[in-house]
């Protein structure tokens, strides 16, 4: 994405955590889904992590965002014959991506960590982590935990993130929602 590259001097950053912060609605999932498309459009190696959406129904999105096609068109069934064409040809691109997907589970901070570290160590390593969205990732089983207020789970995650971006030379986008 030009103009944002040109805000950001040159794109997002190995290495570095960058926070999109915006109100409900108001398309985070989908700057998610533009910046995971050109990412993978110019050879990186994309893992979204989803806390919202399961792996199909994330899987589907992603592809419906690609072909240009509206998702309810094809989740109501009501997709053309040119429109289905579209979405079969983003099948098809997405699916010879290197496009990682961590659904709806629930997310943790272990989880993504793990993930991640997995596929950094791979021959094809990774690029860019983008997370959607902070404040719907699950906080650890440990008991001291279970009483944290949203600005401690904030502060643990955004320190966790910096640190795996950091560790694993991968640029990390992390949508937040600001209520």
């Amino acid at each position: 994405i030009r103009k944002l590259d040109n805000v950001l001097c040159g794109g997002f950053g190995r290495g570095e955590l960058s926070v999109v912060i915006a109100q409900r609605h108001v398309g985070k999932t989908s700057l998610g889904f533009n910046l995971a498309s050109t990412a993978l459009a110019n050879g990186h190696r994309v893992m979204f992590a989803s806390v919202e959406f399961g792996y199909d129904k994330l899987l589907r999105q992603f592809v419906a965002f690609q072909s240009g096609v509206p998702s309810a068109h094809f989740e109501r069934g009501t997709a053309n014959a040119e429109q289905f064409g579209q979405f079969v040809q983003a099948s098809i691109w997405v699916g010879e991506r290197p496009f990682h997907i961590l659904a709806k589970q629930p997310i943790t901070m272990h989880k993504i960590a793990r993930r991640t570290r997995v596929l950094t160590r791979r021959d094809e390593k990774l690029d860019i982590v983008i997370v959607d969205f902070i404040q719907g990732l699950a906080i650890n089983r440990d008991p001291l935990n279970a009483n944290w207020g949203i600005y401690q789970k904030m502060e643990y995650w955004t320190n966790a993130l910096v640190s795996l971006a950091a560790e694993c030379n991968v640029a990390m986008v992390v949508m937040a929602q600001a209520n």
